[in-house]
């Protein structure tokens, strides 16, 4: 079991697409500043976040549809 509880806070924006993150305070690490919305997914642009999480669509939008 492993649970993790770090709070991030700020605001953010979307232009088409894209989503831009304004944080109070650190930048999160794993979606840094500006996520693409693309088929239902949010992925990560930022150079800041490691490469290995910009590769491959992190967050899903959208209803589960138990296909994993």
């Amino acid at each position: 079991m492993a649970f993790f509880s770090e709070w991030s806070i700020g605001k953010w924006q979307q232009k088409k697409d894209t989503l831009l993150l304004n944080w109070d305070g650190r930048v999160h690490p794993k979606l840094g500043r500006t996520l693409l919305v693309d088929s239902g997914y949010l992925k990560p642009l930022d150079a800041l976040v490691a490469k290995e999480l910009r590769i491959r669509p992190l967050f899903y939008l959208d209803c589960c549809k138990g296909q994993n």
